[in-house]
């Protein structure tokens, strides 16, 4: 329990800062920055590491990325969904992204874990351990997660490179300003 304390401790503090940073940065920027973070915790913990390494050294600097990547992530792609609809359909909106975040989440949890049990199995056949065989598991399991984190970076970098700053826009009116131009235009 105490080893994913950190999960705990640095999300509450991501989530705060978030809420300060999405109105100062752009959301691009706090995009990738958190992808990179979920990035490197996932290649932190697909990489070989002996088992007499101390959890300070792999461990809980990838607990902290995965909370820091997943919390930033989440807070901006959220927020940037809802106030880019006028403000009758931002509850629509939050809806549909909560809806697609939880099918996403059912989608990939099967994909990695027959990853997982692939791997596993197929060492088991080889001759190894059942923990060794499970630790390769988990670390293809955790390549299959690096690699999606490094498609979701891509598609960050080409397709939201100009979403600008997210807490700025109710801010400043402009997503009611907008709609209002919009409507009188028709």
């Amino acid at each position: 329990m105490l080893r994913f304390l950190p999960l705990g401790v640095v999300g509450i503090l991501t989530i705060i800062a978030s809420g300060y940073l999405l109105s100062r940065l752009r959301g691009d920027f706090i995009l990738i920055f958190g992808l990179v973070s979920s990035c490197i915790a996932n290649l932190l913990f697909a990489v070989p590491i002996p088992p007499s390494t101390s959890y300070f050294a792999y461990g809980m600097p990838a607990m902290a990325l995965a909370a820091f990547g997943v919390d930033t992530v989440y807070t901006c792609l959220g927020l940037f969904t809802t106030q880019a609809l006028p403000r009758k359909d931002q509850g629509i909106a939050g809806a549909m992204f909560q809806t697609v975040a939880a099918m996403g989440r059912a989608i990939t949890l099967p994909v990695v874990a027959t990853a997982q049990s692939t791997v596993q199995e197929k060492q088991l056949k080889n001759g190894r351990t059942e923990r060794s065989a499970y630790l390769e598991g988990l670390r293809a399991a955790e390549w299959v997660c690096f690699g999606c984190m490094v498609a979701c970076l891509g598609v960050t970098i080409c397709c939201l490179r100009n979403i600008g700053k997210i807490g700025l826009l109710k801010k400043l009116g402009q997503v009611q300003s907008a709609s209002k131009e919009k409507d009188s235009e028709k």
